[in-house]
């Protein structure tokens, strides 16, 4: 199904787009200046039911943009990535038809400032529920946004 929504969104023209933005201000501690940075998201719908909505946060130091796919309105798959500092992380959540997280796959950097190039699946419960954790809250700032 993957490859079959980037086909589409590369391809064809989606049958209605929405976008939306949001300006947070933040600095690198509570008395510095503050600093406008622009929250940014996008969802569009593709023939055969599938749906792409994405999300692209910055503030201080830090960024991350996550994907999420669906299909009649089910999601199937997420992509993040993000990096604060000289850290870079990737994520890729894989969901069954129900609607649950079957797989979690990390790639990371270890904060060495260099590309994300070490992989593992992710097996540790709390590790995962926090994964989760951020990409639903990644979503529900989209909502807010569009």
């Amino acid at each position: 199904m993957y490859g079959e929504a980037i086909k589409l969104e590369s391809t064809e023209d989606s049958s209605g787009c929405k976008t939306g933005t949001k300006t947070i201000y933040e600095g690198f501690d509570e008395a510095s200046d503050k600093i406008p940075f622009k929250h940014s998201c996008k969802e569009c719908r593709y023939s055969g039911g599938y749906k792409i909505v994405s999300g692209e946060f910055r503030g201080y130091e830090w960024f991350n943009k996550t994907i999420y796919y669906f299909k009649d309105d089910k999601l199937f798959f997420i992509f993040s990535d993000g990096g604060a500092e000289s850290c870079a992380w990737e994520y890729r959540i894989y969901y069954d038809k129900d609607g649950n997280a079957i797989k979690i796959l990390e790639k990371s950097n270890d904060c060495t400032g260099e590309e994300p190039d070490k992989s593992k699946d992710i097996i540790d419960s709390l590790e995962k529920k926090r994964i989760i954790d951020e990409v639903n809250n990644d979503y529900n700032a989209i909502l807010e946004m569009l």
